[in-house]
């Protein structure tokens, strides 16, 4: 059954790859509802003219560290190669008293990934290594970035 899920989305990927849309058209919108199977329906959350803004919200010069990672990072040989992975793993199923790995936080307009992500993982490492459930805050960690642009360190 996972099988057959990972090929459905590989091919509805595929498909979509070779279709060309301008960045969140109408167009792109249609076309992905329109995908049998689609488990989930997709909509708009920006204006069309707004690209610019959905860039900057991502946070990552992608060309500058695409660049600065060519130049300065090696990758070295893996090493646990051989390890035998399970074919699924559900880190919900695995720490069951651990509800804060079930949550999911409403990011919405914020610029700040980095404090979800970093407080979500913080939170889950908590339950899983001490048994301990922890909500760790957003306030203090967005409210550290509100000298930023967009919540992103170093660019205030």
């Amino acid at each position: 059954m996972h099988l057959l899920s990972a090929l459905s989305v590989a091919a509805i990927f595929a498909v979509a790859a070779s279709v060309d849309f301008a960045p969140l058209s109408d167009a792109e919108i249609e076309y992905i509802n329109s995908l049998e199977g689609n488990t989930w329906k997709a909509g708009r959350n920006f204006d069309v003219n707004d690209f610019e803004r959905v860039k900057a919200l991502l946070g990552v010069d992608l060309e500058a560290n695409t660049l600065y990672n060519r130049l300065h990072l090696s990758y070295p040989e893996l090493l646990y190669s051989k390890v035998d992975l399970p074919a699924t793993f559900d880190a919900r199923e695995n720490w069951p008293k651990c509800a804060t790995i079930k949550d999911i936080r409403d990011q919405s307009n914020c610029g700040s990934c980095w404090a979800f992500g970093s407080v979500e993982a913080q939170s889950d490492r908590h339950c899983t290594l001490e048994g301990v459930t922890v909500r760790l805050s957003l306030r203090g960690c967005i409210g550290a970035a509100a000298k930023t642009v967009s919540g992103i360190p170093g660019q205030g």
